[in-house]
């Protein structure tokens, strides 16, 4: 074959197109030639620098067969198949990788564990596949780099917001667009009920194993939908809670403690179903609390025992120990009892009448009448008392109200630290007191006083009288009053005043009008003994006056009466008309066996005269001399004249 030379142009000035072995391919640098290789089948293009390889290699012959729809592939060098592997439904656009009646875009079948595998070339770049709805970007699936993470996420494109991650490098599952937590599942949801909803018509339930099959080690969450769901006795509708471990063990229930390592125990169910709180140790109660306890509302135990009924709760877990509080007895299931430990003694007792029996079993000791809700206080031992003990803080009152629900009737009370006050209602009408008598920290009585100023201080409000004496038929007595100031009367039972003391000392019987004498009587005189006068005797109340047409009768029964070292005075202030009274005397007695008749008649002016007729003393003034003013008396001084009765 005659040389062939690569430099020249075709007729219309363009490369030419050369054939021969690739190892006599020329060195490039004419752009545009086109170099076929006779031994590779390959097809180059001179770039001015390289070949560029545009073709082939091949045989230069392609053979091969395949059927409608599979799409063709290279099997060999120059020879072309098909397979139902790889399928294209031109009909729908369906491509089948696995099958030949693919069903969707992409339809791939495979007897592998992987199936599809999606390979990124660029490390720092994301894998993940976008899924787009007429143009716009609504999802990406995939693995995101994360900076070297590379967590499975699902990427909401409109809400920019990853709302699945399974996180590599710990295995977490993150659901709601949290980027953290500790947990395997994390949901979190910025809207309220938000959270996890399992769903199901049988049963719905969560379950925390130890083993995905056989497990010994079980606690779960349900819904029965049947009887004996999850928990025997379980009913449609219930809400179970259970611990199904193979071998009995306690549901504990925890709470944070910053102080603590872990989550401290707050409460538990133990493995014999018995409810604690504040403790661990079982001793066989249903509910068993260590520490103060609160009930905000009703709390009802029921209990029953051949011998008892109600409940026994004791303070303590140790036999012996604490009291027992229970409901009713075999005759009264309506009441509460306090008792001891072993409940052989009784300590308290409400009964279902409203009595209050502390140390009985009947609050009404005295089986009082007409009275109801009574507080019986009983001692026991020997030869000891009951008391019922109120107690205040520092100078505060302490007492009893007494009452109705709507009206307050009185009350006793400890006011200013230890005074002993009596209130009662004035107005029987609602609450308010006024009080009425106090005994003082000093022991001093007051009634109708707050600060009494002796032993007893009694003060009248608007009545006359303050004390009344009864006889014991409680219908007739004496009266005792302060009708004023500084004065003492006495009184019959209708009232009326018999006799006082006035504000200077002085006596008064029928007269409420102090004369000025120590004693004053109005009305007629009876003296059962003898009278030592040291000074003078006057009637009428006016002091040292026998007033005129008066008579003054010393009339003694028996040994009589004695006027001893003093005078009996007659002065009178004479206005008109004759002054006559007479002092009757029945005997002037012996005295050493003299018989005294010489009267001492000292006059300070004339006109009166004294004279002793038998045993009658007169005094009369004389004629011409009325209206003066006379002053007369008889003097006994020096002498002793017995008076015996007339």
């Amino acid at each position: 074959m005659p040389a062939i030379d690569l430099s020249i142009l075709n007729q219309r000035q363009t490369p030419a197109f050369y054939a021969d072995t690739l190892a006599n391919r020329p060195s490039a640098g004419f752009i545009g030639r086109i170099f076929v290789s006779t031994d590779t089948f390959a097809f180059y293009r001179d770039n001015g620098t390289t070949w560029d390889l545009i073709g082939g290699p091949g045989t230069g012959t392609i053979t091969g067969s395949g059927a409608n729809g599979q799409v063709s592939y290279w099997n060999g060098a120059s020879t072309i198949t098909g397979s139902n592997d790889l399928f294209f439904d031109a009909v729908n656009g369906h491509l089948g990788v696995g099958t030949v009646t693919p069903g969707t875009a992409l339809d791939v079948k495979h007897n592998q564990n992987t199936v599809v595998q999606l390979e990124q070339e660029t490390a720092t770049n994301d894998t993940r596949i976008a899924f787009i709805n007429s143009g716009v970007g609504l999802w990406r699936l995939g693995a995101f780099y994360n900076a070297g993470a590379n967590d499975f996420g699902i990427y909401d494109v409109v809400g920019a917001i990853q709302q699945f991650t399974i996180k590599k490098t710990t295995g977490q599952t993150l659901i709601g667009g949290g980027t953290g937590g500790s947990g395997k599942l994390v949901v979190e949801s910025g809207a309220s009920d938000n959270g996890i909803q399992i769903v199901g018509t049988l049963a719905p339930s969560l379950r925390i194993d130890n083993a995905n099959t056989g497990p010994t080690k079980r606690i779960g969450l349900g819904i029965a939908t049947n009887t004996n769901n999850f928990i025997q006795g379980s009913a449609d509708r219930d809400m179970c809670i259970f611990n199904g471990s193979t071998t009995a063990s306690p549901i504990l229930f925890g709470i944070y403690d910053a102080a603590a390592v872990n989550v401290q125990e707050a409460a538990r169910i133990s493995a014999a179903r018995n409810f604690l709180i504040g403790t661990t140790t079982d001793s066989g109660q249903k509910l068993l609390v260590n520490g103060t306890s609160r009930f905000q509302g009703f709390a009802f135990v029921n209990h029953s025992t051949a011998s008892s009924y109600g409940a026994a709760i004791y303070n303590t877990n140790v036999n012996g120990e604490g009291l027992a509080i229970r409901g009713g007895s075999t005759s009264s299931h309506s009441s509460l009892i306090v008792q001891n430990y072993d409940g052989s003694t009784l300590l308290f007792n409400v009964l279902a009448n409203g009595n209050v029996g502390i140390g009985t079993t009947n609050g009404d000791i005295f089986s009082t009448a007409n009275a109801t809700n009574i507080l019986g206080v009983q001692a026991t031992g020997t030869n000891q008392g009951g008391l019922i003990d109120i107690s205040a803080t520092g100078t505060g009152f302490s007492g009893v109200n007494m009452g109705t629900t709507s009206i307050r009737r009185g009350g006793i009370y400890t006011l200013n630290g230890s005074d002993l006050a009596f209130y009662t209602n004035p107005t029987n009408t609602g609450t308010g007191l006024t009080e009425r008598a106090r005994i003082t920290s000093a022991g001093r009585l007051g009634i109708g006083q707050t600060v009494p100023g002796t032993a007893l201080s009694v003060a009248g409000q608007s009545e006359l009288w303050q004390i009344a004496l009864t006889y014991v038929t409680g219908t007739s007595g004496a009266l005792i009053g302060s009708p004023s100031a500084n004065v003492l009367a006495f009184g019959d039972w209708g009232g009326t005043e018999r006799m006082r003391i006035t504000s200077s000392g002085n006596l008064l019987i029928g007269t409420t009008t102090d004369a000025g004498q120590k004693l004053q009587v109005q009305g007629s005189s009876y003296f059962n003994n003898y009278i030592i006068a040291n000074t003078t005797i006057g009637k009428n109340g006016q002091s040292g006056t026998i007033a005129n047409n008066s008579t003054v009768t010393i009339n003694p029964n028996g040994f009589g009466g004695v006027f001893s070292v003093g005078f009996i005075a007659c002065t009178a202030s004479v206005s008109q008309g004759s002054f006559n009274s007479v002092i009757l005397i029945s005997q002037i007695h012996t005295n050493n066996n003299n018989i005294y008749t010489t009267l001492s008649n000292q006059n300070d002016s004339a006109g009166m005269t004294i004279t002793l007729v038998g045993m009658t003393i007169v005094i009369a003034n004389t004629s011409g001399f009325e209206g003066k003013y006379n002053c007369r008396y008889i003097n006994f001084a020096d002498y002793e004249t017995w008076l015996n009765g007339v």
